[in-house]
């Protein structure tokens, strides 16, 4: 009996081991970002209105407003650079982003760099400073920003839910049309804060085209049925 028990306590000591030893040796990159993705899909965004709104674009004004801008995209594909009017590389394609297209600002301080892989910046040439955009919002199946000016201190990016089967997997359909649901959200360049917009109830359909973005906090919505019978204007609406 005595030889028993030790034998059932060495084997309950080398089983206690064994365990510490996988556990030490779990691959903590895949569990840290395991516990990173379980809190983005808890996180419940403060939301932000949008209305209708009576509204005519000055495109003239517009127009005006984009000459000479004082910095600009040079380049072509996902290999371009974003220079000042001396011609002096602000910032170019490498590791951290592939530039396929810039925007300068409403106060043109600033500027929207767009890379691939939906990774952009905000690059303030008169510091070099940069900062870093948010890839995809919180939640399951979202498709990556893409970004648009929205105001001089916001934008707004356009996002989606993917299209999943019947397997879960993400589906195209009708000749690519892989949106479930659209999303849109406001971005705070002051505050570094992402906010979601709510959609009116004017808005019936589950997923929308944005087709103009006016850096006065004003976007225009269309409606297109994915398989090609129907084609609606919903209008301009306003972001407060």
């Amino acid at each position: 009996m005595k030889n028993k028990h030790i034998t059932t306590l060495i084997f309950t000591l080398l089983l206690a081991v064994t365990i510490y030893i996988i556990l030490q040796n779990l691959p903590k990159r895949s569990i840290e970002d395991q516990n990173t993705t379980d809190r983005q899909n808890l996180i419940s965004l403060p939301t932000v209105e949008m209305k209708e709104a009576k509204y005519i674009p000055d495109y003239v004004t517009l127009a005006r407003s984009r000459e000479n801008p004082p910095f600009e995209f040079r380049g072509q594909g996902t290999s371009g650079k974003v220079v000042d009017r001396q011609g002096q590389v602000l910032m170019e394609s490498g590791e951290e982003i592939g530039i396929f297209a810039a925007e300068v600002g409403p106060d043109k301080q600033l500027v929207l760099i767009k890379g691939g892989d939906s990774v952009s910046f905000i690059l303030q040439p008169s510091t070099s400073l940069k900062l870093q955009l948010p890839i995809y919002p919180p939640g399951k199946n979202m498709f990556g920003f893409s970004w648009h000016w929205l105001g001089e201190t916001k934008l707004i990016g356009l996002s989606g839910v993917q299209l999943l089967n019947t397997k879960g997997k993400p589906e195209n359909s009708c000749g690519g049309n892989n949106v479930a649901q659209t999303k849109l959200y406001v971005y705070d360049i002051t505050t570094q804060k992402l906010t979601e917009v709510g959609m009116p109830s004017s808005i019936k359909h589950s997923v929308v085209n944005v087709v103009e973005v006016i850096n006065d906090g004003h976007l225009h919505l269309l409606y297109e049925d994915p398989h090609g019978k129907e084609s609606k204007d919903l209008g301009w609406f306003k972001i407060e």
